[in-house]
Protein backbone atom coordinates (compact mmCIF):
# COMPACT_ATOMS: atom_id res chain seq x y z
CA UNK A 1 0.00 0.00 0.00
CA UNK A 2 1.26 3.44 -0.91
CA UNK A 3 2.05 5.76 2.00
CA UNK A 4 0.21 9.05 2.44
CA UNK A 5 2.18 12.32 2.36
CA UNK A 6 1.60 12.76 6.12
CA UNK A 7 2.90 9.24 6.79
CA UNK A 8 6.02 9.90 4.68
CA UNK A 9 6.72 13.14 6.53
CA UNK A 10 6.31 11.46 9.95
CA UNK A 11 8.59 8.56 9.04
CA UNK A 12 11.28 10.83 7.58
CA UNK A 13 11.11 13.26 10.51
CA UNK A 14 11.37 10.38 13.00
CA UNK A 15 14.36 8.93 11.16
CA UNK A 16 16.04 12.34 10.99
CA UNK A 17 15.41 12.90 14.71
CA UNK A 18 16.93 9.49 15.51
CA UNK A 19 20.03 10.23 13.42
CA UNK A 20 20.40 13.68 15.01
CA UNK A 21 19.95 12.24 18.51
CA UNK A 22 22.55 9.52 18.00
CA UNK A 23 24.96 11.89 16.27
CA UNK A 24 24.62 14.52 19.01
CA UNK A 25 25.15 11.92 21.74
CA UNK A 26 28.30 10.63 20.02
CA UNK A 27 29.62 14.17 19.55
CA UNK A 28 28.86 15.02 23.18
CA UNK A 29 30.68 11.89 24.37
CA UNK A 30 33.65 12.78 22.17
CA UNK A 31 33.92 16.50 22.98
CA UNK A 32 31.96 16.88 26.26
CA UNK A 33 30.63 20.18 24.92
CA UNK A 34 27.35 21.52 26.34
CA UNK A 35 26.16 22.45 22.85
CA UNK A 36 26.10 18.77 21.85
CA UNK A 37 24.25 17.85 25.03
CA UNK A 38 21.64 20.51 24.24
CA UNK A 39 21.38 19.17 20.67
CA UNK A 40 21.04 15.58 21.95
CA UNK A 41 18.29 16.56 24.40
CA UNK A 42 16.44 18.58 21.75
CA UNK A 43 16.68 15.89 19.08
CA UNK A 44 15.84 13.20 21.63
CA UNK A 45 12.72 15.07 22.70
CA UNK A 46 11.64 15.43 19.07
CA UNK A 47 12.35 11.74 18.58
CA UNK A 48 10.21 10.85 21.59
CA UNK A 49 7.25 12.93 20.36
CA UNK A 50 7.41 11.57 16.82
CA UNK A 51 8.12 7.91 17.63
CA UNK A 52 5.50 7.89 20.39
CA UNK A 53 2.87 9.08 17.92
CA UNK A 54 3.81 6.41 15.41
CA UNK A 55 3.73 3.68 18.06
CA UNK A 56 0.51 4.83 19.72
CA UNK A 57 -1.24 5.12 16.37
CA UNK A 58 -0.16 1.62 15.43
CA UNK A 59 -0.97 0.17 18.86
CA UNK A 60 -4.46 1.66 19.08
CA UNK A 61 -5.27 0.86 15.47
CA UNK A 62 -4.01 -2.73 15.69
CA UNK A 63 -4.73 -3.42 19.37
CA UNK A 64 -8.20 -2.02 19.71
CA UNK A 65 -9.14 -1.93 16.08
CA UNK A 66 -12.82 -2.50 15.68
CA UNK A 67 -13.41 -3.29 19.38
CA UNK A 68 -13.96 0.38 20.21
CA UNK A 69 -17.62 0.96 21.11
CA UNK A 70 -18.53 4.03 19.07
CA UNK A 71 -21.78 4.38 21.02
CA UNK A 72 -19.99 4.64 24.37
CA UNK A 73 -20.69 7.73 26.42
CA UNK A 74 -17.11 8.93 25.90
CA UNK A 75 -17.70 9.31 22.16
CA UNK A 76 -21.05 11.11 22.35
CA UNK A 77 -20.86 14.66 21.04
CA UNK A 78 -22.75 17.07 23.27
CA UNK A 79 -24.66 20.20 22.28
CA UNK A 80 -22.19 22.39 24.20
CA UNK A 81 -19.39 20.93 22.05
CA UNK A 82 -21.29 21.75 18.89
CA UNK A 83 -21.66 25.36 20.07
CA UNK A 84 -17.92 25.45 20.78
CA UNK A 85 -17.15 24.12 17.28
CA UNK A 86 -19.30 26.83 15.74
CA UNK A 87 -17.56 29.47 17.89
CA UNK A 88 -14.07 28.39 16.77
CA UNK A 89 -15.29 28.06 13.14
CA UNK A 90 -13.86 24.56 12.86
CA UNK A 91 -15.55 23.93 9.50
CA UNK A 92 -13.39 26.66 7.92
CA UNK A 93 -9.96 25.37 8.98
CA UNK A 94 -10.36 21.62 9.51
CA UNK A 95 -9.79 20.86 5.82
CA UNK A 96 -6.27 22.31 6.07
CA UNK A 97 -5.13 19.58 8.46
CA UNK A 98 -3.36 16.51 7.07
CA UNK A 99 -4.98 13.10 7.20
CA UNK A 100 -2.58 10.31 8.05
CA UNK A 101 -4.61 7.55 6.35
CA UNK A 102 -6.92 9.36 3.87
CA UNK A 103 -8.20 6.06 2.48
CA UNK A 104 -9.67 5.22 5.90
CA UNK A 105 -11.91 8.31 5.73
CA UNK A 106 -13.29 7.80 2.23
CA UNK A 107 -17.06 7.42 1.82
CA UNK A 108 -16.32 5.79 -1.53
CA UNK A 109 -14.48 2.93 0.19
CA UNK A 110 -16.32 2.71 3.54
CA UNK A 111 -19.82 2.86 4.95
CA UNK A 112 -20.83 5.69 7.25
CA UNK A 113 -20.80 3.28 10.19
CA UNK A 114 -17.23 2.23 9.35
CA UNK A 115 -16.22 5.90 9.15
CA UNK A 116 -17.75 6.58 12.56
CA UNK A 117 -15.77 3.66 13.96
CA UNK A 118 -12.55 4.90 12.33
CA UNK A 119 -13.14 8.39 13.74
CA UNK A 120 -13.49 6.94 17.24
CA UNK A 121 -10.25 5.01 16.87
CA UNK A 122 -8.49 8.11 15.55
CA UNK A 123 -9.87 10.25 18.38
CA UNK A 124 -8.76 7.70 20.97
CA UNK A 125 -5.28 7.57 19.42
CA UNK A 126 -4.91 11.35 19.62
CA UNK A 127 -6.21 11.42 23.19
CA UNK A 128 -3.59 8.90 24.27
CA UNK A 129 -0.93 10.86 22.36
CA UNK A 130 -2.05 14.05 24.08
CA UNK A 131 -1.59 12.46 27.51
CA UNK A 132 1.77 10.93 26.59
CA UNK A 133 2.96 14.32 25.34
CA UNK A 134 3.65 15.16 28.98
CA UNK A 135 6.04 12.25 29.64
CA UNK A 136 9.05 14.42 28.65
CA UNK A 137 8.45 16.42 31.82
CA UNK A 138 10.21 13.51 33.51
CA UNK A 139 13.32 14.33 31.47
CA UNK A 140 13.62 17.55 33.46
CA UNK A 141 14.49 15.44 36.52
CA UNK A 142 17.81 14.54 34.86
CA UNK A 143 18.39 17.53 32.59
CA UNK A 144 16.67 20.44 34.35
CA UNK A 145 14.97 23.01 32.12
CA UNK A 146 11.50 22.03 33.35
CA UNK A 147 9.82 24.93 31.53
CA UNK A 148 11.39 23.99 28.20
CA UNK A 149 10.02 20.45 28.50
CA UNK A 150 6.66 21.85 29.67
CA UNK A 151 6.46 24.18 26.67
CA UNK A 152 7.27 21.42 24.16
CA UNK A 153 4.76 19.12 25.86
CA UNK A 154 2.02 21.74 25.75
CA UNK A 155 2.71 22.45 22.06
CA UNK A 156 2.76 18.76 21.14
CA UNK A 157 -0.39 18.09 23.16
CA UNK A 158 -2.16 21.04 21.52
CA UNK A 159 -1.57 19.52 18.10
CA UNK A 160 -3.28 16.31 19.20
CA UNK A 161 -6.10 18.27 20.85
CA UNK A 162 -6.85 19.90 17.48
CA UNK A 163 -7.15 16.47 15.84
CA UNK A 164 -9.43 15.26 18.66
CA UNK A 165 -11.69 18.27 18.07
CA UNK A 166 -11.85 17.59 14.33
CA UNK A 167 -12.68 13.90 14.84
CA UNK A 168 -15.44 14.73 17.32
CA UNK A 169 -16.85 17.48 15.09
CA UNK A 170 -16.90 15.30 11.96
CA UNK A 171 -18.23 12.25 13.80
CA UNK A 172 -21.03 14.24 15.41
CA UNK A 173 -22.21 15.40 12.01
CA UNK A 174 -21.95 11.92 10.52
CA UNK A 175 -23.87 10.34 13.41
CA UNK A 176 -26.71 12.82 12.81
CA UNK A 177 -26.84 11.83 9.13
CA UNK A 178 -26.96 8.13 10.04
CA UNK A 179 -29.73 8.76 12.59
CA UNK A 180 -31.77 10.78 10.06
CA UNK A 181 -31.40 7.98 7.52
CA UNK A 182 -32.53 5.37 10.07
CA UNK A 183 -35.52 7.50 11.03
CA UNK A 184 -36.47 7.98 7.36
CA UNK A 185 -36.29 4.22 6.74
CA UNK A 186 -38.65 3.55 9.66
CA UNK A 187 -41.25 6.00 8.35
Amino acid sequence: MERSPAENIMLKATTLSAVCTIGSILLYRRFADGLWLTMAITAGTFLYHLAMRLLVGLAVRQGLGRRVNNRARWFLVRESEEQFYRKIKIQKWKKKLPTYYPQDFSLKQHSMQELIQTMCISELSHEVMLLLSYVPLLFSIWFGAFYVFLLTSICAGAVDAVFVLVQRYNRGRLVKVVERNRKALRE
